[in-house]
């Protein structure tokens, strides 16, 4: 049948080019939008498709069809009540959002072909088009149907120009006279072109240059923080790119600087602003601000380090990020490389040598929940654990941002949790991939919390499937466990629960719980750390929150829990080789990785880090009352900042007594012992207690007793490990603790 039809196919091809009277034409496409014309049921700036109308009479193309596969000619039908009134056009939005006039596919800008079928499949016109440029046309030229040109002068819903470029050749750019960068005093910026014909227009107020901007014709003064955007124009070529470049006057900073440039309608109109409530917010309903909605405008993205040097300075997208958060009055952006905006990744190294190879996105975070009280307590939970457990968590490098040369406080850059990041941090990882977040809806209304487990990238059969296994057998029988461990990277998702319950996350797992595997046999389930920063809550009353209970409730009755979102992790404790593998590591980590001495320590480094910037950033932003859970005020000066830095002081050196004591009633334990380790020789080897790498092969510090210890010696070359000293099975890696012990892991070297 389908052969038949594809031969059907190719016939009304033949049969359509031989007839001239073929009245609707595609008569231009955009194939790269990224700042020419806005759909204004979507807001958003995406590709489109145009048709005409050459006749006297209007023309219902009802269930008419657009494809872009000649083997699938009825892939896209076109809505009902779609006609074009004579010398009429029509414009469909090929975004691949299947709704309204909005296509199943997307145009392709390195080239392809698009046909137009009628109801009976006959082809009324085709296109294939070349290599397009973002935010040029091709279409046909006025009064020539059968020409086809590029124009820079995009005509959407009009009569396309009589003039126009067989290829595109854009005019050289701008030259120049200084770089951009900080500047101790006022200057002058000359422009220049390559030809003394070229003319070139520019702009100061983040605004993309047209022929209807500044002509330059002297030099520009620049006596405080400027952008300048400027193209040139040359007879017979394209406008060439804008070229944007920020100057700083008399600013002094000590983190790295990110210069946003944008158009301010982007930012602030009504109608399409992405930073305001918007002209159709209705007051208490969230969810109808623009900054709600995912919207991504253009912008310009100049980075430079703490030296003041240029890192990187490129076109990009950014739109609105997070839940809640977005009402505070500084947002968090998520910014975009992207090909349409001519780059298709980040180049440069955004955290340092821990940088991935490739960045597609990042953040720029105004802190979540915690906006303004400490500014870096989420990213003192990644902090503790990268580098240092196996868990997937986000790096950091906090900044000041200025828009549009206005200074807008400190952000953090954080990764963006998507596929990409996945795709960075892991080799052998395709695009191959599913992920999994918890979705929670909060009604507007009366606050009742409603969601669900659903797929963000890929399907979510696998998870099904996994969730419907343990359903149907109990994951106390070590045979249903040792599935399960097939499909979970126990490990890492014990390292991932440790982690939670030190910090005592508050806004989880209903919410802000992502996990992802690879869809081969051989993946397996990893989540992700983010968005933890209503952990460390302030405050010594709140220490003794028991986040084993909130982690494991069965309801939502006093601990918010949702029992979807934590239905695996409950089942899993059922087994006592998971539970007691997780009662142990905590016990590790709360003497290494979450030790209170190293993680003041890493406190103090943080707070010193962005200590010099606290104050005007407060001057910005402080003493404003947070309009999101749990509505906290950010801090009003730098005094009070120190001291909500404090309660988190005091909840660190707090919480390991806290949290011992808690599983020790949650899972009804004796209690702890002493445990001292160490090597006979350093240079010979060390030890893995519960799978973590002891530095220098020491441990000193509480286990939990009764609950089996899992010790590995680990050789160095040249050395082997003979046995353990201080145990009465010198061989076994396995103990059982009643009271105190010392062991010394024993190694020889090889004959």
């Amino acid at each position: 049948m389908r052969q038949k039809l594809i031969m059907f196919v190719i016939f009304m091809m033949v049969f359509a080019i031989s007839n001239s009277k073929a009245q609707i034409v595609i008569n231009e496409i955009l194939a790269s939008n990224t700042s020419t014309n806005l759909d204004e049921q979507n807001k958003q700036f995406v590709d489109w498709i145009e048709l005409y109308n050459p006749s006297d009479k209007e023309i219902n193309i009802t269930k008419w069809y657009l494809s872009d596969n000649i083997q699938n000619p009825t892939k896209w039908e076109i809505p009902f009540y779609t006609s074009i009134a004579p010398k009429g056009f029509k414009l469909f939005w090929a975004d691949d959002t299947n709704t309204s006039n909005h296509t199943n596919f997307k145009l392709d800008i390195e080239g392809e072909s698009i046909y137009l079928f009628n109801k009976d499949l006959v082809l009324v016109d085709s296109i294939t088009y070349p290599l397009q440029s973002s935010d040029i046309s091709y279409g046909r030229v006025a009064g020539k149907m059968n020409q086809w040109m590029y124009f820079h002068e995009v005509t959407p819903l009009k009569e396309n120009s009589l003039l126009g470029m067989k290829s595109v050749i854009f005019s050289d750019d701008p030259m120049f006279s200084k770089k951009a960068g900080f500047y101790e005093e006022a200057l002058n910026i000359e422009l220049s072109a390559s030809s003394a014909t070229d003319k070139i227009y520019y702009t100061l107020n983040g605004s993309t240059p047209t022929q209807a901007s500044y002509q330059y014709s002297s030099p520009i003064e620049i006596n405080k923080n400027t952008t300048i955007r400027a193209r040139t124009y040359s007879e017979n070529k394209i406008p060439s790119k804008v070229m944007t470049q920020t100057y700083f006057i008399k600013e002094s900073f000590s983190l790295p600087v990110v210069s946003l440039t944008i158009d301010s309608s982007y930012l602030w109109d009504e109608n399409m602003g992405i930073y305001v409530e918007g002209k159709n917010y209705i007051p208490n309903k969230w969810k109808t601000a623009n900054y709600f909605q995912e919207w991504e405008r253009p912008v310009n993205v100049e980075y430079f380090d703490t030296n003041g040097e240029l890192g990187f300075n490129m076109n990009a997208g950014v739109r609105i990020h997070g839940r809640s958060t977005r009402n505070h009055a500084q947002k968090t952006l998520a910014i975009f490389s992207r090909e349409k905006y001519g780059t298709p990744s980040i180049p440069y190294k955004l955290y340092g040598t821990k940088s991935p190879e490739v960045i597609q996105s990042f953040l720029l975070r105004n802190g979540g929940n915690e906006w303004g009280v400490t500014m870096f307590l989420d990213a003192l939970n990644h902090t503790l654990v990268i580098d240092k457990i196996d868990i997937d968590a986000q790096l950091y490098q906090p900044a000041i941002v200025f828009l549009n040369g206005r200074y807008w406080g400190i952000h953090n850059i954080r990764e963006k949790i998507n596929e990409h990041y996945i795709i960075s941090k892991h080799t052998n990882v395709s695009s191959d991939i599913d992920v999994i977040e918890s979705d929670i809806d909060v009604s507007e209304v009366d606050n009742i919390i409603t969601g669900e487990m659903k797929a963000c990238y890929g399907t979510i059969d696998e998870y099904n499937k996994m969730i419907k296994f343990i359903e149907n057998n109990e994951l106390s029988i070590k045979e249903n466990y040792d599935t399960i461990k097939k499909w979970i990277d126990i490990d890492e998702l014990i390292n991932y629960l440790a982690t939670q319950v030190y910090i005592g996350n508050k806004d989880w797992p209903s919410s802000n719980m992502k996990f992802w595997k690879n869809r081969d046999e051989s993946g397996k389930w990893r989540w992700i750390l983010y968005d933890t920063e209503l952990s460390f809550t302030k405050g010594n009353k709140f220490v003794s929150f028991d986040m084993l209970e909130h982690m494991l409730a069965k309801n939502a009755d006093y601990y918010a829990t949702l029992p979807w979102s934590n239905y695996l992790f409950r089942k899993l404790f059922e087994n006592d080789e998971f539970k007691f593998e997780f009662i142990q590591r905590v016990a590790v980590y709360l003497n290494t990785v979450f030790e209170s001495d190293h993680v003041l320590h890493i406190i103090d480094s943080l707070k010193t880090n962005i200590e010099p910037e606290v104050e005007r950033s407060l001057n910005k932003w402080g003493g404003l009352q947070q309009n999101a859970v749990p509505y906290y005020i950010t801090s009003k000066n730098q005094t009070t900042w120190e001291v909500n830095v404090e309660y988190i002081r005091n909840f660190v050196r707090n919480r390991p007594g806290i949290l011992r004591q808690s599983i020790i009633n949650y899972f009804n334990l004796k209690g702890t012992v002493n445990l001292e380790l160490k090597v006979n020789d350093r240079n010979a080897g060390n030890i893995s207690l519960m799978g973590y790498t002891l530095a220098g092969g020491d441990f000193k510090g509480s286990v939990f007793t009764d609950i089996p210890i899992r010790l590995e010696a680990i050789p160095n070359s040249g050395y082997e490990f003979e046995k353990w000293k201080g145990v009465d099975d010198e061989k076994n890696g396995v103990i059982y603790l009643q009271k105190d012990k010392k062991i010394t892991a024993i190694f020889r070297k090889t004959e």
